[in-house]
């Protein structure tokens, strides 16, 4: 009996847009995220879900029922799919981050009131292990964010935090698949290549560095 988790990144946001450091900041979809969160609903038209989780925040909550095609009340959110937290850094420019966030994330340390990837790792695994249970043999999407997808994905792939970025930096509404068929969860199917090849590399001041 088969378990599927379809992964998706929320869409875009003005910060993302705008180099700006997001975290768990609540800031809502723009338009084109919400074509994008569109968009990615066509993609998987035809394909039913019988649950839909989401992190709280809007932008998540909003690229969920827009591309499942749910109302709000359909969604259920879950604090551990919610964004690593940037703290005291939260809305400023992302070029004046740290670039061992990508570069070195074994050796980020995070800002004051921030999150480490230690941290988001531990709780993003404790949902997927609890959700494999809970919702055996049953499909899901699941709507996150990039540093909480790309833990999740980290722990369920059994790698090293220095390879967190290598194969999970999602873009926005990108989508990637995990199953389970009770010998553990592995990825159905990754990120294209075309979309993998566009994400790289990834670092303070590329386009594709969009933090949250």
């Amino acid at each position: 009996m088969k378990t599927e988790l379809i992964l998706m990144r929320h869409g875009q946001t003005d910060w993302n847009k705008a180099g700006r450091l997001q975290g768990r900041t609540d800031i809502p979809l723009n338009e084109t995220g919400r074509a994008q969160a569109r968009a990615a609903g066509q993609k998987l038209s035809g394909i039913p879900f019988d649950v839909i989780y989401a992190s709280p925040l809007r932008r998540a909550v909003e690229t969920a029922c827009l591309a499942a095609g749910a109302a709000a009340n359909a969604v259920r959110t879950d604090e551990r799919l919610i964004e690593i937290s940037f703290g005291v850094l939260e809305g400023t420019d992302e070029r004046q981050f740290d670039p061992q966030f990508f570069l070195a994330p074994q050796s980020y340390v995070p800002p004051r009131g921030g999150e480490g990837f230690p941290a988001v790792c531990d709780r993003t695994q404790a949902f997927l292990r609890e959700i494999l249970v809970r919702h055996r043999g049953q499909r899901l999407l699941v709507v996150s964010h990039g540093a909480a997808l790309a833990c999740l994905l980290l722990r369920a792939t059994g790698g090293t935090l220095a390879h967190l970025w290598d194969d999970f930096n999602m873009a926005n509404c990108a989508t990637v698949t995990v199953a389970d068929d009770g010998a553990g969860p592995y990825i159905a199917r990754p990120l294209s290549a075309a979309e993998a090849d566009a994400l790289r590399p990834a670092y303070v001041g590329s386009p594709q560095a969009e933090r949250g």
